[in-house]
């Protein structure tokens, strides 16, 4: 029945429901209240795992209800775990190898590896050659690992690279052991948390790491005479320091009682690529985060998700239709694009309509698939080039901040420096590959998502010091400095040339600023450190429109614009291209002075 059960899941390429789940759960309950074992079986099982492990989050929920998952996945190990001393005694292969599932027999090191793509089962046998551990490497070859033995340093281990997960048990605590009746070893490595499924409506943590189930064959109390180490791949999401810790699952939810992870809340263990940890009992274990911290400003509301996918894309729709406008504009008129404002905006739009269309293209297709590189290799390169965008986008923003506190603000005595429009381009362009290189070569494992079981999808960006040093930081102090801006250019404007019929133009004036210089980041500023849901909506609906509102600025609303785009279209015998196209914030300043005595000159 497993065999017929195995082949079924394995051919078919329909999608489990949750009543699939339970059925699976029942089989594997009867088969667990036979008597006998059948080491001939245990390909099967895991194959049918795995098939269950890649059902959607929802399907498992509801499964999980039933308490299907549970008994599942305490069934599967049991069964296990009772096979270990024939398994380990095989003389000859008796699992056939296919694409689903593969057998690595080390009888010489006295270990017995079976594997599918996301679930690793090590039987290991201590006496033969005194291997008492693996460890996991992460990289393109996702079957690399290597055994540990009683006699290993955990300094040492933890320094391996590309460590992903290990588990050994220390020659003291193993003699220990013996004397309480352990024979063999069993580690079981699940690179996903899809069976261990808690039914509570707010769950506070969740894994961001491989899970490792650790058992003992023959140990009648699972309580250990000493601490187990353990290894995990340290998460790097958006944690405080003092909110990410190792924990178990206790077939209910996650804790973290008897368990303690080395330095939490220091520098050296958030800086640690490894988190090293101590557990004085088995079962399954694996490193912990705040749900609210691993994704700042996101939760699990599928409305509230569905409505922000689409204020985004619609307001990402329009800016881009909105660039390519003021791009047409500027390739029809000479007049508009010679002008040296002309050219600071057209660099600034160019880096917002890449960043803009790589977003757009990502999110809505399968692009990053297609890309020959291995996962982690494609991860750095799209995390990279948004990193590197938005950026760039920033830095453009800084430098007409600038531009424009000169001209509304000090007036009188600014002499820009020849070609300071090719300064500001290499500038713009080229420092902000100093942030993006130094995260891709310090810490590309950053860009990986870490939760990318979660309902909705993740995209590859950095992580950790990565985000909060490489993005973070530099565009909270652009998006800070050019809002005082905005506030100190707003005021001089409005103290020097108050009247009561300019009070529109003022209006008009602090908007164009608003998004032209990025304001509409604090929004999304105060969603990342999770001020409020109210925040990731207006930050959905404001930054997003960027483009389409320099649009109908600088072209829509601005009337030299509107003659010439006339004129083109009505065949005008006068010759538009000699007028002066003017930048918005000048029309609206002369405005703004047309009846003031004390006008200033620009």
């Amino acid at each position: 029945m497993i065999s017929q059960l195995s082949n079924l899941l394995t051919q078919t390429q329909e999608k489990l429901a949750a009543a699939d789940v339970f059925s699976i759960s029942e089989i594997f309950d009867s088969l667990v209240k036979k008597p006998e074992r059948n080491a001939a079986v245990v390909g099967d099982l895991m194959k049918i795992c795995q098939k269950v492990m890649s059902t959607d989050n929802e399907t498992l929920r509801l499964s999980a209800d039933a308490n299907a998952t549970n008994a599942l996945l305490s069934n599967f190990e049991d069964y296990l775990d009772e096979l270990s001393p024939t398994i380990l005694k095989l003389n000859s292969t008796i699992f056939a190898n296919s694409t689903e599932f593969t057998f690595h027999p080390f009888f010489d090191m006295g270990v017995i590896v079976l594997k599918t793509s996301e679930l690793r089962v090590f039987f290991v046998d201590p006496e033969v050659r005194n291997v008492s551990g693996i460890v996991n490497f992460s990289g393109g070859n996702m079957s690399h690992f290597e055994m540990l033995h009683l006699s290993d340093n955990e300094e040492d281990i933890r320094s391996m690279e590309n460590l992903e997960s290990a588990v050994f048990i220390p020659e003291k605590l193993w003699s220990q052991l013996k004397k309480k009746g352990a024979s063999y070893l069993v580690f079981k490595v699940y690179t996903r948390d899809a069976l261990f499924v808690e039914t509570e409506e707010e769950i506070k943590r969740r894994p961001t790491s491989n899970v490792i189930s650790i058992t003992i064959p023959g140990l009648n109390d699972n309580k250990l005479p000493g601490k187990l180490p353990f290894f995990l791949r340290n998460a790097k999401a958006n944690e405080t320091q003092f909110e990410g810790g190792c924990g178990y699952w206790n077939y209910e939810t996650w804790l973290s009682d008897g368990i303690s992870t080395c330095g939490v809340g220091s520098l050296e263990a958030s800086s640690h690529p490894v988190i090293l940890c101590h557990a004085d009992h088995l079962t399954q274990f694996t490193f912990l985060l705040g749900v609210n911290k691993m994704q700042a400003g996101l939760d699990t509301n599928k409305e509230d998700d569905h409505s922000l996918d689409v204020i985004t894309n619609v307001g990402l729709t329009l800016s881009l239709l909105g660039l390519l406008m003021i791009f047409i504009t500027a390739a029809v008129f000479k007049s508009f694009r010679t002008l040296a404002s002309t050219k600071i905006l057209l660099n600034l739009c160019a880096a917002l309509g890449l960043q803009l269309l790589f977003f757009l293209i990502l999110s809505q297709s399968h692009l990053l698939e297609q890309l020959e590189q291995s996962e982690s290799e494609r991860c750095t390169l799209v995390g990279a080039v948004m990193q590197y965008l938005l950026l760039v986008v920033f830095s453009w923003m800084f430098i007409i901040g600038f531009l424009q506190y000169q001209r509304y603000v000090r007036v009188i005595g600014v002499n820009h420096p020849r070609h300071y429009i090719l300064m500001s381009a290499v500038a713009a362009w080229s420092l902000p590959l100093i942030p993006t290189l130094l995260v891709v070569s310090l810490e590309p494992g950053s860009y990986r998502p870490n939760n990318s079981s979660m309902d909705y999808p993740i995209l590859c960006y950095p992580s950790g010091y990565g985000l909060s040093l490489g993005v973070i930081l530099p565009i909270g102090v652009i998006t800070v400095a050019n809002a005082i801006l905005v506030g100190y250019i707003s005021w001089s404007v409005y103290t020097a040339l108050f009247k009561r019929d300019l009070i529109f133009k003022q209006l008009g004036l602090f908007v164009l600023l608003f998004f032209l210089l990025g304001i509409t980041w604090i929004f999304g500023l105060c969603t990342y450190f999770d001020f409020g849901r109210i925040f990731a909506y207006l930050f959905c609906l404001t930054a997003t429109l960027q483009g389409f509102v320099l649009f109908l600025y600088f072209i829509v609303f601005n009337k030299e614009n509107q003659r010439a785009w006339l004129g083109l279209c009505c065949n005008s015998s006068k010759k538009r291209n000699q007028e002066t196209i003017q930048m918005p914030t000048d029309s609206i300043l002369q405005g703004l002075s047309h009846s003031s005595t004390n006008s200033t000159s620009i």
